[in-house]
Formats: structure tokens, C-alpha cells, sequence
């Protein structure tokens, strides 16, 4: 069965269905039905109307008939790259860095389109600036990542980020009226901490910053260089600095106080820190600029006096039967002192642990001297006559009074904060944790690849820059009342794939379904998902 077109003498055209059937042995047509005039049929639609009407009867024959000239060869990260897109664009960031490139009009560099694809990589694929070049530009949306990037574009927009990082910092401290949205209320209070990251690398011939010194990632065997954080109270990160592998946490303040003073002329600031950096000096420092401190306090470096009237807890305020709180006035200023049973289990705990060790060591050595320089050993050991070693039975029990005490010291005035928010202020000090949690693991700053300090700064910036997109998308996220996290938001944004469908010759891009963690993440962000056939810029692959 089948439909003939046939002609009469004037030339006008008809529709006939024809069924073939054999008479004997020869081979014969009838008609079965007439459709009428062709040019009928067409004006009128009656032709689509009907192949429409039997096309509901034959599925599979459509179906591989489709097949035939659709195909679907790879697919393009999306949903990630769109989302990224928008904030980078309607934040401070795309503003800046137009001002970076509106300094260096005699570089040609698509400075645009380099910081943002690295950008990009942080949250799609951590990886190095060449493999990012050579494996995964091409793997993500062309409409919105160009792939035809250059390695030595990308090397040189890492040194003007460099050479920019200073007024970076500085318009991100105060974004313009129109960028309200991303700008904290206030900034009055920043949380400080340090870190380390490592490189794969034991050279120290290539610059200032590449050392070895002490790893908080215990890779002794590794350069590394130690990252400076700020954070404001929201989690928004202000500013960070970089210092050589081999410095001291507690003397990485003097440089960040001079730029916070100076280079961004803020006034009032009360600076959060942990007991790292109580040093004197830093005090003198953080006073002579004009700020305040709230910082952890090593209890037992004071006075006799001072600890004996601390282990007397009957003298203290109770705020509940498991808290308790003192306050003493010291040279600084305030010394806020308080006891918890959640510490004192905890600190009760992790000592039972280290003598439970530390005496079955003992047990089978009696002259391990060795153990009198282990960090976590020698404050519970004395030294008997022919270098024998034994529990020094009196420090474990003096440590033991001290248990669940910790103390803080402040400049703030008791009028302007008092203790218990002087205490919850100290406690924020977890944003900054995730913050290098995050830093190193969803964005993987480390381990770095580059040798001179330019690169390593512009990598740096990179990873900032990531990590203050990310910490936006986490305080909107929270104030959405969103039960998931950044990191699983940007998982969910990266299953979301643009596919190139080639229908009979064309190429139409769509995108996969959006649901979900997903759906919720722009909905939280208060982004329009895009529609389902995307359309790609002109010149485009």
C-alpha cells in the first residue's frame, strides 16, 4: 500500500492511495482511495491534519525514522557555567575586572574570558591552567566559556591579577550602590586565621614564597606558603595575604593591620582571632591602628595568682549547671574566662587517651627519654636518676582542675559588648574553617603548580575570587532556608548538560531537565532558568 501522485491532462496533480495485489502470477494495482487535488490538500492543511492522524498508529516507524537524523554526539557542562555566569556578571566582579583591563588596553588578552573560564574550573573540575586549556575548556558550554583560549592568555591574565590585587580587595570591601545585594551591612567585625598550601615541588630558588616550614597538613616533605584569611561576619570573604612557607602565624598581622588602615581606610574594626596570633606585639599593633581585638587567651601563661583564683569556680557567675563564666580585668583590658562540662569531657577524654598510651609505652620501656620531646607527651613526664622517665602524677592532676576552662581577651569596652557576646563573637570563628575547608577541598587551591610568585599570587586570586562567589551563594542559600550546602548545589548544577540534537543537517542546542537541589538553587538565587533550546552567541562551535 501506498500513496501515487498522478496527473490529469490539464496537468493538476492528485493524491490516491494504490494497494498492490497479484492476479496469478502477475502483479496488479487497484485504487483503494481518492484524496483529491494535491494543491488542495496542501492549502488547506488536510494533508498534515492526516499524516499527523496516522502518525498516532505507527510510533515505532517514527520513532526509527527519527533516528535517522537526530543525533547526539557529546554533551557540555551547563547549569554550573549559566549559573556562575550570572552572578560573575550582575556581582562586582565583572566590573572589576573590565576596570584591570581598561589600565592594560595594549594587552591583548580577552581578560573577560580568562578569569572567568578559570573561575569556572574551580567549581567544574579543579585542575591546572594547562590542563584546563588542553582537556577541559572544550568540555564546557561554548555559548558562555570560549574554548579557544591560549595557555600563555591564561598565565599572563594570573599576572595582572597580581598586579591588581590590591584594588581587587579594595572593591570588593565596598562594591557600588547598585551591587548593595553582595556588600555585608557593615563591615565592623572580621575573623582572621592562617593556613598552609603546599606545592608539588621541593625547589626554593624561584621566589620569596615557595618554603618549607611548618605544615598544617602535616606534608613536611612539601614547599609551601602560608595563606592569610579575612572573613566578614556573614562568611563573605574581605582579603587575604600570602606569606613565605616558613613564617610564624602570629607574625603575619603587622602586614594585613597596614593595608586594613591604610590602603582601605577603615575606620572602627574589632578583629577575631584564635590564640595564634596573642602576641604582644600584635596587640601593640592592632591598638596603634586604631581597631579592637577579641582573641583566644593562653590561660596558663598568667600569673600564679590569676590561675589559682580561676580553678576556684565557686567565685564564678553560673549562667547553667553546665556553663559558667568570669570576667578579670587584665593590662589589655578584659580577660573573659568560662567553663563548660561539653570541654571539660572533652579535654577529660582526650587526656585519659594520651596517658592510656603514654603508660603502655612505659610499660614496655622504662628509658624511652625520647618521649620527654614528644609535643603531646613531655608535660606528663618527669625525669628519674639514670635517664629513666616515669608520669609525673602532679601535672596530670593540676591539668586535671583545669578542665573545661578557656579564656578570651578584649579591648572592647564591657558597655559596648558584654561577655556572653563577646563569647559567641569568638565562637564565629568556625566560619573561617570552612572557609580553608572549602578553599582546599571543593575548589582545591592546593596542591599549586606554578614557580614564581607572580603566578602563585594570580592562582591565589583565582581561588579567592572563586571562594567569594561561593560564599555568596552559601549566605543566599541560608537565607532561602535551603537544608543543602553550596558544594551540593554546584554538584547539582554540574549534572545539568547542554546537548548539541543534529536534526537533518542543523544542530539545535538543548539542555537537560532542571529539578531538585537544582531547581531550588536558582529559585534561592532568584536566577530565571533558562528555557529548554538554548541559543548559542554567533561564531560560536
Amino acid at each position: 500500500m501506498f500513496v501515487r501522485r498522478v496527473r490529469n491532462a490539464k496537468g493538476v496533480s492528485y493524491l490516491q492511495i494504490v494497494e498492490s495485489y497479484r492476479d496469478q502470477k502477475a502483479v496488479r494495482q487497484r485504487v483503494l482511495f481518492s484524496l483529491g487535488r494535491l494543491e488542495d490538500l496542501q492549502a488547506t492543511g488536510q494533508l498534515d491534519q492526516l499524516v499527523a492522524a496516522l502518525s498516532r498508529y505507527c510510533e515505532r516507524l517514527t520513532l526509527i525514522d527519527l533516528t535517522k537524523d537526530v543525533s547526539v554526539d557529546e554533551t557540555f557542562v551547563f547549569g554550573s557555567v549559566y549559573v556562575l555566569d550570572q552572578l560573575f556578571r550582575r556581582g562586582p566582579l565583572l566590573p572589576i575586572v573590565e576596570e584591570i583591563l581598561g589600565l592594560h588596553q595594549h594587552v591583548e588578552i580577552p581578560l573577560v574570558d580568562t578569569v572567568f573560564a578559570m573561575l569556572v574550573s574551580r567549581f567544574v573540575r579543579p585542575c591546572s591552567k594547562r590542563s584546563l586549556k588542553e582537556r577541559w575548556l572544550e568540555r564546557l558550554y561554548p555559548g558562555l566559556v570560549r574554548s579557544d583560549l591560549g595557555l600563555h592568555q591564561l598565565y599572563r591574565t594570573l599576572d595582572l591579577l597580581a598586579e591588581h590585587k590590591s584594588e581587587i580587595q579594595q572593591h570588593l570591601i565596598y562594591p557600588t550602590s547598585q551591587l548593595s545585594l553582595w556588600a555585608s551591612p557593615k563591615l565592623e567585625l572580621v575573623f582572621y586565621d592562617t593556613t598552609t598550601l603546599r606545592f608539588e615541588s621541593i625547589r626554593e630558588d624561584r621566589g620569596v614564597l615557595r618554603r618549607f616550614g611548618y605544615s598544617k597538613e602535616r606534608r613536611m616533605d612539601c614547599t609551601q606558603v602560608i595563606l592569610g584569611l579575612l572573613l566578614d561576619r556573614e562568611g563573605m570573604p574581605v582579603g587575604y595575604e600570602l606569606f613565605p612557607g616558613n613564617t610564624y602565624e602570629g607574625h603575619t598581622l603587622p602586614g594585613l593591620l597596614h593595608r586594613l588602615k591604610d590602603q582601605y581606610h577603615i575606620g572602627r574594626l574589632i578583629f577575631v582571632a584564635d590564640r595564634g596570633m596573642l602576641r604582644g606585639a600584635n596587640l601593640d599593633q592592632i591598638e596603634e591602628a586604631g581597631f579592637q581585638f577579641i582573641m583566644g587567651m593562653k590561660l596558663w601563661s598568667l600569673s600564679k595568682k590569676e590561675q589559682g583564683r580561676m580553678e576556684h569556680l565557686t567565685r564564678w557567675e553560673t549562667i547553667s549547671k553546665e556553663f559558667r563564666l568570669c570576667e578579670m580585668t587584665h593590662p589589655r583590658g578584659r580577660l573573659i574566662v568560662t567553663w563548660s562540662q561539653e570541654r571539660a569531657d572533652r579535654d577529660r577524654q582526650v587526656r585519659t587517651d594520651l596517658l592510656k598510651t603514654l603508660r603502655s609505652r612505659l610499660a614496655k620501656n622504662p628509658e624511652p627519654t625520647h618521649l620527654v620531646s614528644h609535643k603531646g607527651f613531655k608535660r606528663y613526664l618527669k625525669v628519674l636518676e639514670k635517664g629513666k622517665v616515669a608520669v609525673n602524677e602532679r601535672a596530670v592532676a593540676q591539668e586535671t582542675r583545669r578542665d573545661g576552662l578557656f579564656g578570651i581577651i578584649t579591648n572592647v569596652p564591657k558597655e559596648e559588648m558584654p561577655a556572653l557576646e563577646i563569647l559567641q563573637r569568638y565562637k564565629e570563628l568556625w566560619r573561617i574553617e570552612d572557609a580553608f575547608g572549602e578553599i582546599k577541598g571543593t575548589l582545591e587551591a592546593r596542591p599549586m603548580f606554578h614557580w614564581t610568585d607572580p603566578r602563585i599570587e594570580g592562582h591565589m586570586m583565582i581561588c579567592f575570587l572563586a571562594y567569594y562567589l561561593e560564599a555568596y551563594i552559601t549566605r543566599q542559600l541560608r537565607k532561602a532556608g535551603a537544608e543543602f550546602s553550596a558544594p551540593t548545589a554546584i554538584d547539582a548544577l554540574n549534572e545539568i548538560k547542554a546537548v548539541p540534537v543534529k536534526v537533518r543537517g542543523k544542530t539545535v542546542w538543548v539542555k537537560t531537565r532542571v529539578d531538585g537541589i537544582a531547581a531550588k538553587t536558582f529559585e534561592a538565587l532568584q536566577l530565571r532558568v533558562p528555557s529548554d533550546i538554548l541559543k548559542l552567541p554567533p561564531g560560536s562551535v
